[in-house]
C-alpha cells in the first residue's frame, strides 16, 4: 500500500479535516457520489469513536493495488490498551456502509481498516497515485487550524530528530572517553614511573618534559571526565550518594588544596559554623573545585578569591567572588550551557564549556540553585544553594 494522507486525531477539529481531505482525495479518483458519502461517514464515525477515547490515534489513507485492482484503504489505529473502541456504535455503524472492515491487533497498537473497492472508472496506475500523492504533499492548509497543526508536527519531528541525534553524540562521547582513558592512563603511570628513577637514567632535562607530559595529561584527563560526566547526566545515569558533611570543615579541606596548587592567587574564607548537608561530597566538591579555578583562569596573578557561606532555616547560600575580567549579560545568560564560549573570551583561555553546565546539573540534582551576578572588567560572583534538610530524595550513606 502507498500512504496519501495522514492525519493525527487529536480532537473533533480533526473530523472537518477528514471530511475535507476524504472529499478531495474522493474526487481525485472520480468516485461517484454515493460511494464519497459512503466512505467519508463511515471513515468519520470510526474516527470519531477513536478521537472520544483517546488524543493518540492516527488515520491514515492509502491505495492499494492488487493484480491491478485499486482500492482506497483507511486504516485508524490506537493504543492497544483502548479495546472498547472495537465494540462502539460507530464502528458497528461503519461495518454497515463498508463491506471490507477488518480489526487488526499488533503489539503496541490495535487498528480499524476499511477498504473500498475501486471502479476502473478512477483511471488509477502508477503515475495517477504518484500525482495524487504529490497534491497533498503540496496541498495548503485547508483552513488555520490545519495551519496550526502542520506547525506543531514540523516541531514534533525536528524534536525527534533532535533527540536522536542527541543520544548518539551521547553515546559516541560515552565510548570515546572510555577508550581514551585506557592510553592516557597507560602514558601518565609510564610519565610517573620514569619520574622514580635516579639521576643517572633519567637527567634533568628528561625531567622537566616528563613532568609537563604528567602535566598535560592531567589536563586531558580532567577533559575526558567531564565528557563522561555529561554522557551521565544526560543519559539519566548520575547517581548521588548523600552523606552528613559539616560546612565549614569541608569547605576548608577544599581551599587548603587549592591554595597549594594556586599559589599566585589568595583564597579568603568566612564560613558559617555548625551548619550541616546531606549532599554528594565528590560531586559538591566538584562544583566548588570548578569555580574555584575559572575565577583563578579568568583573573590577574595576585588577584583574590574570595569564598563565602551563609544559611537560613531552609537553605545554605555559598557565594566565590573573582576579580577577574566579569562576563557580559550574554554570557551570563549562558554560562550553564552545554559548550558555550563566549566569543573573544574562548580566544584566550583554554576550554570546551563544560565545567559550569556539569555544575548546574550537580546543583539541581542537589535540589538547589545556581547563579551568577557579574560586570565586565570588575569581576564575577558565582552563587549557589544547598537545601538543609535531613532526608532527600536520593539514597543517604
Amino acid at each position: 500500500m502507498k500512504p496519501v494522507v495522514t492525519i493525527t486525531l487529536e480532537n473533533e477539529m480533526d473530523l472537518v479535516l477528514i471530511q475535507k481531505r476524504c472529499g478531495k482525495l474522493s474526487e481525485l479518483l472520480y468516485l461517484t457520489l454515493s460511494s464519497k458519502a459512503t466512505f467519508i461517514t463511515a471513515v468519520s464515525e470510526v474516527s470519531r469513536e477513536v478521537i472520544e477515547e483517546t488524543n493518540r490515534g492516527i488515520l491514515e489513507f492509502s491505495l492499494e493495488n492488487i493484480n491491478n485492482k485499486y482500492a482506497l484503504v483507511a486504516t485508524i489505529s490506537y493504543p492497544k490498551e483502548f479495546t472498547s473502541i472495537n465494540s462502539q456504535e460507530g464502528v458497528k455503524y461503519a461495518r454497515k456502509l463498508i463491506t471490507q472492515v477488518e480489526i487488526i491487533q499488533g503489539e503496541t497498537h490495535s487498528a480499524i481498516q476499511l477498504k473500498l473497492s475501486l471502479p476502473r472508472s478512477s483511471k488509477l496506475d502508477e503515475d495517477r497515485v504518484r500525482f495524487i500523492n504529490l497534491y497533498f504533499v503540496n496541498e495548503d492548509p485547508v483552513n488555520a487550524y490545519d495551519e496550526v497543526k502542520r506547525k506543531n508536527y514540523l516541531q514534533e519531528e525536528q524534536l525527534k530528530e533532535w533527540r536522536f541525534l542527541n543520544e548518539k553524540k551521547t553515546e559516541f562521547l560515552t565510548i570515546a572517553s572510555h577508550e581514551l582513558k585506557t592510553p592516557l592512563t597507560t602514558i601518565k603511570a609510564y610519565a610517573q614511573l620514569a619520574l622514580t628513577l635516579d639521576e643517572s637514567k633519567c637527567g634533568e632535562e628528561v625531567r622537566k618534559y616528563l613532568k609537563k607530559v604528567e602535566m598535560q595529561t592531567n589536563k586531558l584527563y580532567n577533559l575526558i571526565q567531564q565528557l563522561l560526566d555529561i554522557s551521565k547526566i544526560e543519559g539519566g545515569r548520575m547517581t548521588l550518594k548523600h552523606e552528613k558533611v559539616e560546612l565549614k570543615e569541608f569547605i576548608e579541606d577544599i581551599v587548603s588544596v587549592h591554595r597549594q596548587v594556586l599559589t599566585t592567587h589568595p583564597i579568603e574564607t568566612k564560613i558559617a559554623e555548625h551548619c550541616y548537608l546531606y549532599i554528594d561530597r565528590l560531586r559538591i566538591e566538584q562544583v566548588i573545585s570548578n569555580i574555584i579555578m575559572n575565577a583563578a583562569k579568568y583573573s590577574d596573578s595576585k588577584s583574590s578569591i574570595f569564598l563565602r557561606a551563609h544559611f537560613d532555616e531552609k537553605e545554605v547560600c555559598i557565594e566565590i567572588q573573582d576579580e577577574g575580567i566579569g562576563m557580559s549579560e550574554l554570557a551570563q545568560k549562558n554560562a550553564f550551557t552545554k559548550f558555550y564560549r563566549e566569543d573573544g573570551v574562548s580566544e584566550h583561555y583554554a576550554g570546551l564549556g563544560m565545567g559550569l553546565y556539569i555544575a548546574s546539573r550537580i546543583i539541581e540534582e542537589h535540589n538547589g540553585r545556581i547563579w551568577i551576578k557579574s560586570e565586565q572588567g570588575r569581576g564575577s560572583i558565582f552563587y549557589f544553594t544547598l537545601p538543609l534538610e535531613l532526608q532527600t530524595k536520593h539514597e543517604v550513606v
